[in-house]
């Protein structure tokens, strides 16, 4: 792997890790005060409006990555294309908003959260505005690092200074709709910097429409995937199983979403590649890429799985303390949704093979809405988590199915035994970490720093290829 896309991968993780991490000191310090109810509340309305914010967005997030990363080199291209795009989406959040407002004004059990869906419909614009996919498309994740983290930082100072009681919700909706909308401020702002805004381009909008709209699909399947146990659990139960349930996946998602982080920045250096017929280097890459994603979320799952509860008790308090199961059950979409994530995403998209994306998403949202209607009710969130997985496991194996017919599947698990036998010495060790008579916060990070120091050092005790690799450019980078 190149010391560029290690960089990238770097400055990418650093983001992520940003818009993670004070969402989960926020959620840590807000949970404390607006307990189950009010934070379920919030889930809610944020799911509720991910879906117009998909309509918004169409598919250019990835349409959009690809279609600029392939003329990346040429700046009056660039602007021509990054130009027709944002056109696009403009049209689209005009009628996502129409929609929107019909909705929140004649759906009657609506009524209780309009104010906080009115908030976070802000997001509808500022996502659009924000143009993400043109930096993605440029990898300037280093500039995409600085800004994510100084946006998140002020917002987490902005809510320990307004957010004091339970009567402080919508300030805390506005300041979680800020922590994203500040940085797509700056993106728009900022864009100047590779795309001429000066000079009149013929626009051509129409080649855009039918690659945008399949990606759509795809994007709204994936999305609708992600919330649509949020939003099934609101309307099928209450707001403190949507709290409970958004308490287990927030510790998920900071897990996975780091170790997609990784894959998010190859990207538009698979399009890059692909544009130019540069066969074995797709492949190449694609390998080093799941290879890594294994490494990375073997271990994660597991160690979310024996550490649920602490995790779940430190960042949550004593109120979220049925949640513990549920994280666990949760923990095991580690295992899953990185890998789909980069295969989807990441590897059939810039190959403009969305059809695949399409029929395994698919897949897995159909099993997902079917599970959630049968084991919602029975077993609320645990159910709703539980459909989760088993939707993904489906999408996983459909996914691998067509992945075997572009890359031999022996290559793609070539390490992963060895992965799963350094994995395997994290339960132990927690466990009998958990035996000593220490704080829990202290036993959380004693654990996580021993299974890191363990699983990786087991990794290196076993000449692991993909470690070994690291360690010399790390070497390198010393002598330097």
């Amino acid at each position: 792997m190149s010391v560029s896309i290690i960089k990238n991968s770097f400055y990418s993780i650093l983001k992520t890790v940003a818009s993670l991490i004070f969402p989960v000191i926020s959620f840590a310090y807000a949970s404390r005060i607006l307990l189950p109810d009010g934070m379920g509340k919030i889930s809610f309305s944020k799911s509720f409006v991910v879906y117009f914010t998909l309509i918004a967005m169409l598919g250019i997030q990835n349409h959009g990555i690809r279609e600029c990363a392939a003329v990346r080199d040429d700046k009056a291209s660039l602007s021509r294309t990054a130009r027709e795009i944002f056109a696009i989406n403009i049209c689209s959040v005009i009628v996502s908003y129409a929609l929107f407002f019909v909705v929140i004004n004649t759906v009657d059990s609506l009524a209780p959260y309009r104010e906080l869906l009115l908030i976070n419909s802000l997001s509808i614009g500022l996502t659009a505005l924000g143009m993400e996919w043109l930096y993605n498309a440029m990898e300037d994740y280093r500039y995409i690092a600085v800004r994510t983290c100084v946006v998140q930082l002020a917002a987490m100072i902005c809510m320990l200074i307004f957010v004091r009681t339970a009567e402080d919700i919508d300030k805390y909706a506005m300041i979680q709709v800020i922590s994203g909308g500040g940085a797509f401020l700056f993106n728009f702002i900022h864009s100047g910097k590779y795309i001429d805004r000066k000079t009149k381009y013929d626009l051509h909008l129409k080649r855009h429409l039918k690659p945008v709209f399949a990606l759509f699909i795809m994007s709204a399947l994936v999305q609708v995937f992600t919330v649509m146990d949020s939003t099934m659990l609101g309307f099928m139960t209450n707001d403190t199983a949507v709290g409970l349930y958004s308490a287990s996946h927030k510790i998920s998602d900071i897990a996975f979403s780091a170790v997609c982080s990784v894959t998010l920045v190859l990207t538009p250096r698979i399009a890059y590649y692909a544009e130019r017929d540069m066969h074995e280097e797709v492949k190449r890459v694609a390998v080093r890429a799941i290879n890594c994603v294994f490494m990375l979320c073997i271990p994660s799952a597991m160690g979310l799985f024996v550490l649920s509860r602490p995790i779940i008790l430190i960042f949550s308090g004593e109120a979220f303390a049925e949640a513990d199961i549920t994280s666990k059950i949760i923990s095991l979409r580690n295992l899953i949704v990185p890998v789909n994530m980069f295969i989807v995403s990441h590897f059939f998209v810039p190959l403009k093979k969305d059809r695949l994306s399409l029929a395994s998403t698919a897949a897995a949202a159909a099993v997902n809405f079917l599970l959630n209607l049968i084991l919602i009710p029975q077993f609320i969130q645990n159910g709703a988590a539980i459909a989760t997985v088993a939707a993904e496991l489906i999408e996983l194996i459909i996914n691998f199915y067509f992945l075997s017919g572009i890359i031999p599947l022996k290559l793609v698990f070539r390490d992963i035994r060895q992965y799963v036998f350094a994995a395997a010495f994290i339960i132990p060790v927690c466990l009998l970490l958990s035996l000593l008579e220490m704080n829990m916060i202290i036993y959380l990070l004693l654990s996580v720093v021993s299974a890191v120091i363990i699983y990786f050092g087991v990794l290196i005790a076993l000449k692991n290829s993909f470690v070994a690799e690291g360690l010399d450019i790390l070497k390198s980078k010393l002598k330097k």
